[in-house]
């Protein structure tokens, strides 16, 4: 929505949309900015992307067994360390979903 309208971006607020970004021009170009919105997920989206992040990490920590049983380690060492950091990626976000549905309760 363009920024230099207030009055929508008023409305697009109430309705509970909220801003993610910002262009310095619109789409052709011209110096109007533009403010991105969406709105937030709802508890049911949230619920399955946790849902999705945990099957993801169950089938990450399996690899993960998997590598580290290996003989050879340092040959698998640059898949195990990725495996972890995705593992702890992961993690994180579950947790930041964790703490969005707790605000719904």
């Amino acid at each position: 929505m363009n920024e230099q309208n207030p009055q929508a971006q008023g409305f697009y607020e109430h309705c509970g949309w909220h801003v993610i970004g910002r262009s310095e021009t619109d789409e052709q170009g011209e110096p109007y900015p533009i403010l991105h919105m969406e709105l937030p997920p709802t508890p049911a989206e949230l619920a399955e992307a946790k849902r999705q992040i945990e099957s993801t990490l169950h089938k990450l920590r399996a690899t993960l067994n998997s590598l580290e049983a290996k003989n050879e380690l340092g040959r698998y060492q640059s898949q195990i360390t990725l495996a972890q950091r995705r593992i702890r990626a992961f993690g994180i976000a579950n947790r930041l979903i964790e703490v969005e549905i707790a605000r719904f309760c």
